[in-house]
């Protein structure tokens, strides 16, 4: 349970989320699911400066693609109409747990009337397939396959993977470019994400894509995360990937390619939401 109000918001707002202030802003932070309250009642109501970010796609298993960032929205002066609201932070996607498992998608966050969608999974090389899976920002492709797509305003689609003879995987999507392509030195880069100064005044990164997975084929390494908490894909064939950074909505990391077996991608990044209110 936060600390309710501080010096312009007592009595107003209540909420399960962090409290803090700076400047002439009062702001909760949800890092967990939790209830927002505005008592204002008859007066109208306020407005609210608001950032939802959804968690992170996971990596993919063996020439995994990287997950993509959960998706990122951002809006300011929204008007929030008196009652009690539910914020509900998504979870990261699991990494693709096994040789032919691509990555999860994670889950949806959201607040008031906005919902940002959970980042797609990132592909591997067979079983559920190549393909990275739609979401906030889309998951990078495993070799020879399409990359996810993105949901419109929240994020970008994954990268594509190269096939022989270095069968690289594809970078997840952030929400402020796409996942880089796989190319003939490196699995795909992780898009970067996005900045925000609601939380604490100073600009902080959000939702940047996983990278994807290099192949012991070529001995090519993983590609890096996108800033705003992406993780690098694995950095060889018997680690598994990275996760990404929690409450940023990150991509977790592809698998490194090993043919046989794998270790597993990583786990996406959970989300975020954040409530700014300026002095009344």
């Amino acid at each position: 349970m936060g600390v309710h109000g501080g010096p312009f918001w007592a009595g107003v707002v209540s909420g399960g989320g962090v409290y803090t202030h700076y400047d002439n802003y009062a702001v909760y932070t949800f890092t967990g699911s939790g209830d927002f309250t505005v008592r204002r009642g008859a007066q109208g109501g306020i407005t609210a400066d608001v950032l939802v970010v959804a968690g992170g796609g996971g990596g993919g298993s063996d020439y995994g693609g990287g997950g993509g960032a959960g998706g990122m929205i951002v809006t300011s002066s929204l008007s929030v109409s008196s009652g009690t609201y539910t914020a509900t932070v998504g979870a990261g996607g699991s990494g693709g747990a096994s040789q032919l498992e691509r990555g999860d998608n994670g889950v949806n966050s959201s607040i008031f009337s906005l919902t940002a969608i959970g980042g797609g999974g990132g592909g591997n090389e067979g079983g559920e397939g190549q393909a990275g899976l739609a979401g906030g920002s889309g998951g990078g492709a495993s070799y020879g396959d399409a990359a996810g797509t993105a949901s419109s305003g929240q994020g970008n689609a994954g990268g594509v993977g190269i096939a022989a003879p270095n069968y690289n995987s594809g970078g997840g999507g952030g929400a402020g470019a796409v996942g880089a392509a796989a190319d003939t030195s490196q699995g795909g880069d992780g898009g970067v994400g996005l900045s925000n100064v609601y939380r604490t005044g100073a600009a902080v990164f959000y939702a940047g894509g996983g990278g994807g997975g290099g192949s012991h084929n070529s001995g090519d390494p993983s590609g890096n995360g996108g800033n705003g908490g992406g993780a690098a894909g694995s950095p060889s064939r018997n680690v598994v990937g990275p996760s990404g950074t929690a409450n940023t909505g990150g991509g977790g990391g592809g698998a490194y390619g090993n043919d046989g077996s794998s270790p597993g991608g990583g786990t996406g990044g959970s989300g975020i939401v954040v409530i700014r209110l300026g002095a009344l």
